[in-house]
Order: C-alpha cells, then structure tokens, then sequence
C-alpha cells in the first residue's frame, strides 16, 4: 500500500509539470501570433466586378462572396479609400 501512494505521489507530479509546461508553451504560442480580429483579402481575385455596384443587389453578392472567401457570416465588402478598390474584410470574434 505504501509503494502504491509513493508511486501515486510521483505519476501526479509529472503530470503537473508537464500540465504547467504545456500551458506555458500554448501561451507563449498565442502571444507571438496573436489571431487578428479582422482580416483584410485585397488579392486581385478577391473581389468579382459586381463588388463595385453601387445598388443593392451588388452589395448583397459582395458580402456573399466575402463570406465565402472568409469562410464564415462575417465577411463583408468594404471600399478602400487610398486605391477605390473593394476589399473584403473578414471578421472573427
């Protein structure tokens, strides 16, 4: 019984070590490459020409396509003002 608790006591202490290293790791992981809160497509084929429609029915096609292209419901088009050119933005929670 008492080399049964001993070996008990040392398998425990392992595993928070390595439990406490492990987290340690993930949160230095995560610090250096924080995930953005939005992301911005702005590659030339990102956008189709019924983006830079003005009425809604383009407006509607854009922000489906920004969803496909973000791979969630948070994508959506937005018009660079530097370059006029419609990108879409991607965001994530």
């Amino acid at each position: 019984m008492k080399c049964l608790t001993i070996l008990l006591l040392i398998c425990l202490t392992f595993a928070a070590v390595f439990a406490v290293s492990g987290n340690r790791n993930s949160a230095e992981c995560m610090n250096n490459k924080p995930k953005p809160n939005v992301l911005v497509i702005d590659d030339e084929n990102a956008v189709p020409d019924i983006c830079t429609s003005n009425d809604e029915t383009g407006d509607e096609a854009c922000n489906k396509h920004c969803n496909t292209k973000c791979g969630s419901d948070f994508g959506f088009c937005n018009e660079a003002s530097e370059d006029k050119k419609v990108y879409c933005y991607c965001q994530f929670n």
